[in-house]
């Protein structure tokens, strides 16, 4: 009998078979689309946001580092890899130049690197390429086999980006052999500043029997090392200085912190110091790389939080990456979290990569170091980070360093560990949701697992923990230890895996939003039909989850299922606004609202049992909306059909007796999927904004609610609206309530929503985050380009935009596009029939 766990290996080998023949005829595949920056992301050529899911590679386990060479270089064991990787949901590996690659370079041999870039082309993965993880200490022999590498993979997009060296060191700085003159480290300028702490006979005998002695290169005369022994214990005393000052704060600080505050203003001429230092030592190497290319991103993967930090270097590179190995702790978990975000916040244009991360499993076992690391990718994307690379895809095998050997995705023998499952899981994701943004909450657990997380997002909710039972009643998952991914990005489907089996009982109509779900079907990703329960045979209804769209079925971990079924999204339109006694707008202070819900796309009326809750909302010119009522339901009956229908009675409209003044009115729906019409109340409810919003200040962490205010709408060409067809929207974000701005830091997902006349409001485009400045004030911006508007050259037609925030409760404004913005409407809808209730 099978195993479950042989049972998912085959899968695995299957899937990765599967993966190789369905790439394209001939093996091949179009190369991926090159990866570029724009305020503070990471995106591909088209503007998509791109999540960086990747993990390092250094070869097969039995050739660990030692795969470039000649003897051991095998392109079948490395495409065996790289379809591992893929099966595992990644998009991106990080390899590394080092001996004897970088002498078969320098030799002009290419053919090892050539046919792996060649083969990360064929299957679509992008790669970091480390360039300089060998020992030479002089920079010009580096920039020259730089320059050699850029000019040969010039225009391959496959290299998403060349990382100039694996974790510099302070030591690195001191002993290079520089281009031109020396950098301010290596002269006495420090010493003049802080006093000598090494007297130069001390320093020649610390190089020759004390620590020195494997630090110190032997050609630097007794001047040299005598600075070196001094700046060396500058750093020193500023690294325990600035350790004290992050414990005595419990962790809740980091080195940033301090290197910003008061308290390290001694340590300012050092910093300045290493910072100009650098950035000559990254000069001649980035000067290589961009004299022959201009395209590809570059980085450094930074272990050392003080020289990731540095601003002159920082601004010499597209992207941060900095690399961490945290303990397997709720409270390590956040420290290691809060350094990237303090990242983010010093280089708010910069993307930040969390390069290298993970846990051994010879410390920790596969399931609770799969919650972790799944826990740290769930933390970069919802933190709006550029991503990261685990370490590593394989373990190693007959290594010298037990806890090196176990740190990878896969075993030796090649079985996948839960984070395999778990990246799986979170990569189907992001392909089809492209860069979304959700809430992760995590917390220390007794459990085996140590953590218990929940990642809530619009299309999507990731739990880990002892079984999980969503508090809204959508799902439930009996299960022992482990983590569950159910994800709904693709219409009328459900995503499902996890990485430990058990039964799963959860409603999908409840999930996405529609009515009456029908047509339900169950398949493994290779298309095997799955049996399941519906309805009266799920849990009983004192669980609480037990209503007919329920459905329930064995999970095997580690194997990806798709729900799939129909059902009705919903159409709200509100079909009157009537001022009270037949009075004009002028005169009117209260009018009843009234309103219609369809079966999407359809004249269908909705079956008003269950009764969803309807709510009116208002916004005054272009103020923010706020909730109005809840509409009361009624039966209406036109022409013998009797159907739902929805009032909101006794509606303050008396602000638009003023002609300079005008409502919005929308609907929205209750936990359902819908699309609202727009209504405006005014005498003339066009959107007149000649001064937008100055920030008054700028908020310190994301909102966990915001106002999402659209500033401007702006014809291109300045030209009029009976004569533009397209238009550029700007966006700001602001605390709720306030005028103080985002955080710089925070990247949601912002969307731009639009409905022509009386029509539904229908989703247009995601926005492009900017940053901008304000006197003192540094604020980010989202802005929509090339929106089409020629609806509106007809003075009959007008637009209504208004924006949404994922993952946050957001409120808007709503900004009209029209010669006359009015609302004109004198025939309601008859519906064409009235749809079936639950």
């Amino acid at each position: 009998m099978m195993t479950g766990m042989r049972r998912v290996t085959l899968l695995l080998i299957l899937a990765l078979l599967a993966t190789s023949l369905a790439l394209a005829p001939g093996g091949t595949t179009a190369a991926p689309s090159p990866i570029a920056t724009a305020a503070g992301a990471l995106r591909q050529s088209d503007g998509t946001p791109f999540f960086l899911l990747g993990a390092n590679y250094v070869g097969a386990p039995d050739r660990s580092w030692t795969m470039w060479q000649d003897e051991l270089f095998d392109l079948g064991l490395i495409e065996r890899d790289f379809l591992r990787a893929r099966a595992a949901g990644l998009n991106t590996l990080r390899l590394f130049v080092r001996p004897p690659l970088q002498r078969q370079l320098l030799a002009g041999r290419w053919d090892k690197l050539d046919a792996v870039i060649a083969l990360a082309e064929r299957l679509d993965l992008y790669l970091i390429v480390t360039l300089y993880d060998y020992r030479e200490d002089d920079l010009s022999k580096v920039a020259t086999l730089n320059g050699a590498v850029a000019r040969r993979y010039a225009g391959k997009s496959t290299i998403l980006a060349y990382d100039f060296k694996n974790e510099p060191h302070f030591q690195d700085l001191a002993i290079a052999i520089y281009p031109g003159s020396r950098p301010p480290l290596q002269t006495d300028a420090l010493i003049k500043r802080y006093g000598q702490r090494v007297s130069p006979e001390e320093a020649d005998a610390w190089r020759r029997f004390g620590e020195g002695k494997d630090l110190v290169p032997s050609r630097f005369s007794a001047e040299e090392a005598y600075v070196y022994a001094n700046t060396y214990r500058y750093y020193q005393e500023f690294v325990k200085e600035a350790g004290d000052w992050v414990t005595a704060r419990n962790y809740q600080v980091s080195l940033i912190d301090y290197v910003t505050s008061a308290d390290a203003a001694k340590w300012r001429p050092l910093l300045d110091v290493l910072d100009q230092t650098l950035a000559a030592w990254l000069r001649p190497q980035a000067d290589a790389v961009r004299s022959a290319d201009r395209a590809h991103l570059l980085t450094v993967g930074y272990s050392d939080l003080a020289l990731a930090s540095l601003p002159t270097a920082a601004g010499m590179l597209d992207f941060i990456s900095f690399h961490r190995f945290p303990a397997a702790s709720a409270t390590a978990l956040g420290v290691a979290l809060d350094a990237l975000g303090d990242l983010r916040r010093v280089f708010p244009e910069k993307p930040v990569v969390f390069e290298e991360y993970g846990y051994s499993n010879s410390e920790v076992d596969v399931a609770r170091s799969a919650a972790y690391e799944t826990a740290i990718a769930l933390g970069l994307l919802s933190q709006g980070l550029g991503g990261g690379a685990k370490w590593s895809l394989n373990d190693v095998a007959d290594g010298w360093n037990p806890r090196e050997n176990r740190f990878g995705l896969y075993r030796v023998d090649g079985s996948a560990k839960p984070v395999a499952y778990a990246m799986r899981a979170l990569g189907d994701y992001l392909s089809a949701s492209g860069r979304p943004t959700g809430v992760l909450n995590y917390q220390a657990e007794t459990g085996s697992l140590g953590l218990r997380y929940t990642y809530s997002a619009p299309d999507a909710l990731f739990v880990a923990g002892q079984g999980y039972a969503d508090p809204a009643g959508r799902v439930r998952f009996e299960a022992g230890a482990g983590q569950l991914f159910v994800a709904w990005p693709r219409p009328n489907q459900v995503d499902v895996l996890a990485t430990v089996s058990g039964t799963l009982h959860l409603d999908p109509g409840a999930l996405v939003g529609l009515r009456g779900v029908r047509d339900v079907s169950l398949a493994r990703s290779d298309g095997t039909a799955v049996p399941f329960q519906r309805g009266d045979m799920a849990p009983a209804p004192s669980d609480g989850l037990g209503r007919g769209d329920m459905v329930s079925f064995a999970v095997e971990a580690g194997e990806l299922y798709h729900l799939r079924f129909s059902g009705a999204a919903v159409d709200a339109r509100i079909e009157i606004v009537w001022p009270h006694d037949g009075l004009p707008v002028s005169q009117a202070m209260k009018a009843n609202v009234g309103a219609y819900l369809f079966e999407q796309g359809s004249a269908v009326a909705v079956c008003g049992t269950p009764a969803p809750t309807v709510r009116l909302w208002r916004a005054l010119n272009n103020g923010v909306e706020e909730p109005v009522a809840v509409g009361e339901i009624r039966t209406a009956n036109v022409g013998g059909l009797a159907f739902p229908a929805w009032d909101f009675n006794d509606v303050d409209v008396s602000a638009a007796r003023d002609a300079h003044n005008k409502y919005y009115f929308r609907l929205s729906l209750d936990g359902l999927r819908y699309g609202s019409s727009i209504w405006s109340h005014g005498a003339d409810a066009r959107t007149y904004m000649p001064n937008q919003d100055t920030p008054s200040g700028v908020a310190t962490a994301a909102p966990p609610a915001v106002d999402a205010k659209i500033e401007i709408v702006w014809p291109h060409d300045g030209l009029p609206v009976a004569k533009a067809t397209k238009a550029n929207i700007g966006v700001l974000l602001f605390e709720r309530g306030t005028l103080r701005a985002a955080p710089p830091d925070w990247a949601p997902t912002v969307r731009l929503w639009r409905a022509l006349n009386n029509g539904y409001e229908e989703q247009v485009a995601v926005g492009m985050k900017v940053i901008k400045r304000v006197g003192d004030l540094t604020f980010p911006a989202w802005e929509f380009n090339d929106v089409d508007v020629s609806a509106a050259r007809d003075t009959l037609n007008k637009y209504y935009f208004r924006v949404t925030v994922d993952g946050v409760d957001s409120r808007g404004n709503v900004w009209s596009h029209g010669s006359d913005a009015r609302t004109y409407f004198p025939q309601q809808d008859v519906p064409a029939g009235v749809g079936a209730c639950n």
